[in-house]
């Protein structure tokens, strides 16, 4: 995309720029700050088989003798249990309910390792660490009491088999044996840590773990950034209105002959010729580009047509009949629009005759011209109950040979493409055509409709008068302001 464009882009989205770049961090941060501050305290416990596990007796395992990931597997779960929870809770005093010890430990494998992490979350830091070491010792002792209960139950297998024996055999081999073994489960009881070892207690947290308000932040900025993009990039897909001059210049493909700019009330300014600024500094722009384009040509007539309503081109064909009529020129700006002719209103005139009486050959038309301030208009008269007749008959096109023929320049308004295709009937009457697009408001297919059916109708278009744009910045000059640049281009 162009700079031109994308700046434009911007500049009409910057409201909605603004919301979502700014919104969505602002909603994460609100969110952040209503949450209450947490706190993760980390322990660590490593598993490992027990000298246990290696004895049996008469076959008979004492421990859990297994595949190594399916004992890493059982002491997981083991440390997910319910009653490891339950102890924990009876163990801290703090108020804490099993379920709520539950909800607030992660129990984690480490990979590649016998280490097992856990990870407490609750709102004081120093309950935090108590309950992660808590619930570490009690899933020890858990674990340590259930193989001592196995070892135990060994014990009283060998004192039942000692008690079975003949005291022959109690006192032989057999018996001493088994004598052996009960003092080596003894031993191992007194060393049995169940599998499991608090390798590394949980420290009191100096820093909540949550919220993290600046990753919440930039988190909602960078999805802020990427849906308003998203959002601006659609709304200009769908968007079918010409915004700004390479718009224009893409859509159409024709020289921008003015740029000029907006007034608060256009129409409540037509009676106003003698005010200068950048408005009329435009209109002469304007004039200075069409005479550029037509250099040679003597009492040409030109059409400005606009491709919807409220695009200007009445109120900028009327002011540029002023800016002739100060050249010196003598011009005519006649109002071709006979179904919503407003002329007369906006001016402030009263006709005696218009157009369509023209037409009609109800009249001449010197009798029916008036002069107001210093520019010969041909009104339209009333609204007509068959323009498209009247603006298609031979009659009308007679008129403007007769119009070329006593002045200068002919200025012809008509009615928007949008309203009817009048323009297109007039194009081939006229020497050259003006399109007035309004920038932000000027549909882009309709403009584009208009000027292929001018092309075909083989109209000459001298280019595009951007009406209502952004005014621009006065330069000033050796004291002295002098003209914007851009009211006179190089069609």
């Amino acid at each position: 995309m162009p700079t031109t464009r994308l700046t434009g882009a911007v500049r009409r989205n910057l409201g909605l720029l603004l919301v979502c770049a700014l919104g969505l961090p602002a909603a994460a941060l609100v969110f952040s700050l209503a949450q209450p501050e947490r706190y993760t305290a980390e322990a660590s416990l490593l598993f490992r088989e027990s000298p246990a596990d290696e004895t049996s007796f008469g076959g008979t395992d004492i421990g859990t003798s297994e595949d190594p990931q399916r004992a890493a597997d059982t002491s997981l779960e083991l440390a997910r249990l319910e009653v490891v929870a339950v102890r924990t809770a009876a163990a801290l005093r703090a108020g804490l309910t099993a379920r709520e010890v539950t909800e607030a430990l992660e129990v984690s494998p480490q990979p590649e390792s016998d280490l097992v992490a856990l990870a407490g979350t609750l709102p004081d830091a120093r309950l935090t660490a108590r309950m992660v070491n808590t619930f570490a010792e009690q899933f020890v002792a858990f674990r340590r009491e259930a193989v001592r209960t196995d070892i135990a139950g060994a014990r009283a297998q060998i004192a039942r088999r000692l008690a079975q024996l003949q005291p022959a055999d109690a006192a032989g081999t057999q018996g001493q044996e088994l004598r052996r073994r009960d003092q080596e489960l003894e031993v191992i009881a007194s060393l049995q840590t169940g599998n499991a070892e608090l390798v590394q207690r949980a420290s009191v947290p100096s820093a909540p773990s949550a919220p993290r308000t600046r990753r919440n932040v930039a988190v909602g900025l960078a999805l802020g950034l990427i849906l308003a993009v998203a959002l601006v990039s659609l709304r200009e897909q769908l968007n079918r209105r010409l915004f700004d001059e390479q718009d224009v210049i893409e859509s159409l493909g024709l020289p921008i002959l003015a740029r000029v700019p907006g007034t608060r009330d256009p129409a409540a300014r037509m009676a106003e010729p003698a005010e200068r600024g950048a408005f009329a500094e435009a209109l002469a722009g304007l004039r200075a580009n069409v005479h550029r384009v037509d250099a040679g040509r003597e009492h040409q007539s030109l059409l400005l047509v606009g491709a919807d309503a409220g695009d200007g081109a009445t109120t900028l064909a009327w002011h540029l009949a002023v800016e002739e009529a100060r050249a010196g020129a003598t011009v005519l700006l006649v109002e071709a629009d006979l179904r919503r002719p407003n002329l007369a209103s906006a001016l402030g005139a009263v006709p005696r005759a218009g157009l369509n009486q023209v037409l009609a050959g109800m009249t001449r038309l010197g009798a029916a011209v008036e002069t107001v301030a210093g520019v010969d208009v041909l009104f339209a008269g009333p609204a007509a109950p068959n323009p498209s007749a009247l603006i298609e008959s031979r009659a009308l096109a007679d008129l403007l040979r007769a119009a070329r023929a006593g002045y200068e320049r002919v200025i012809v308004d008509t009615s928007p493409l949008a309203r009817a295709p009048d323009a297109i009937a007039l194009a081939g009457a006229v020497g050259g055509v003006v399109l007035v697009v309004r920038p932000g408001r000027t549909d882009r297919g309709a403009a584009g409709r208009l000027s292929e059916q001018l092309a075909s109708a083989g109209a000459q278009v001298l280019g595009v008068a951007l009406n209502g744009v952004e005014a621009p910045r006065r330069r000033y000059a050796a004291g002295r302001p002098t003209a914007p640049a851009s009211a006179v281009a190089d069609p």
